[in-house]
């Protein structure tokens, strides 16, 4: 089992200032990207927009 890093972050600010973090971030980015699961499109009067949240927890991950 690995850990992404040793602490939990409680804002952006903090997880901005971890390498670990940062590279988890822009691998989750990626997988959208690679899945094709989104795309930007130009935002019209009538639409509301949806926010993110990050939410940073170490994930316990099996290397077998």
């Amino acid at each position: 089992m690995a850990f992404v890093s040793q602490t939990e972050p409680k804002t952006i600010f903090y997880a901005l200032k971890d390498e670990n973090w940062v590279i988890a971030m822009l691998e989750e980015l990626n997988q959208f990207i690679r899945n094709d699961v989104w795309f930007l499109v130009p935002k019209a009067e009538c639409m509301n927009v949806n926010g993110i949240r990050w939410v940073f927890r170490k994930k316990l991950m099996n290397l077998v």
